[in-house]
């Protein structure tokens, strides 16, 4: 997991925003528009870079502690080092390692940097869907809506593109996957995307006939005819943008250097101020 975590939040990210747009009726049309989509959704992963990201989940129906669930993440990538703080655990790398760092638990786990060079990784994840093959794909998946932003008491206008999946819930006319991305005309940095899916939750037939008598749930219920009954839950993932920044001067909180240190013996050990953390490393 610890190798893996800065490709999983940037692919993640790039993923979410990047392979799911349509736009217009023509072909032609529809490939220009996402190209220009992709675009804005990469163009503010610029080295060096200073994000902060709120992120919301949300559901009609509370079924687990995720449904409500809240956190922040912020990083700083830069050419040769990079810091990523997601809710309290922090992740400090740079070309050649990695480290973990958990401020509750007083642990720290380092492992090598299987990426190599982290600008080349960030390039690669901001060019993945670039290839018209791709866009073709992406097209084939979903349809999508634009809605063009108003200026209100003098603040920039904001767009939104609203997507929806090709592929309906069974039963039912709702996609399966709905996707909101909301960005400034101008700067074209993104402000917020929302993902939402359908969930069905099954039910049994007395659970279906008693859910039908109440008012709370029209249009929530699915009866497959086929003695399937199914509760239809919306859950969604809000991420907003609170802050994005290019700038050289804005300083990294941590660097690997900051927290650990060899001895004597040249093995790595914590640095003045982590002393009291349990620490591993899959290098030994």
């Amino acid at each position: 997991m610890l190798k893996t975590k800065i490709i999983f939040l940037w692919a993640g990210l790039a993923m979410l925003i990047a392979p799911v747009c349509v736009f217009g009726q023509k072909k032609a049309e529809n490939a220009a528009m996402l190209k220009q989509f992709i675009n804005v959704c990469n163009s503010y992963k610029q080295l060096p870079l200073h994000a902060s990201i709120t992120v919301r989940n949300a559901a009609d129906i509370i079924t687990s502690a995720d449904d409500t669930l809240q956190y922040n993440i912020e990083f700083f990538i830069r050419d040769d080092n990079a810091y990523i703080n997601m809710a309290g655990e922090v992740e400090v790398i740079n070309d050649s390692l990695m480290l973990f760092i958990n401020n509750r638990q007083k642990r720290m786990a380092l492992s090598q940097n299987p990426t190599g060079h982290i600008s080349t990784q960030l390039n690669y994840v901001s060019n993945m869907f670039r290839q018209d093959s791709s866009i073709s794909k992406m097209a084939a998946l979903y349809t999508a809506q634009q809605v063009t932003g108003i200026v209100k008491n003098g603040e920039p206008a904001a767009d939104t593109i609203i997507l929806k999946s090709r592929a309906l819930m069974p039963g039912t006319q709702l996609p399966k996957e709905m996707i909101k991305v909301a960005y400034r005309v101008g700067s074209q940095q993104p402000l917020s995307i929302v993902q939402s899916h359908v969930k069905m939750i099954p039910l049994s037939a007395d659970n279906y006939n008693e859910l039908e008598k109440n008012a709370l749930y029209p249009g929530k219920l699915v009866n497959t005819g086929k003695g399937y009954y199914f509760l239809i839950k919306d859950a969604s993932t809000e991420y907003v943008f609170t802050h994005i920044d290019n700038d050289a001067s804005t300083q990294m909180p941590l660097q690997i250097s900051n927290c650990i240190e060899k001895n004597a013996r040249g093995k790595y050990v914590p640095a003045k101020g982590f002393e009291g953390f349990l620490f591993s490393n899959d290098n030994d």
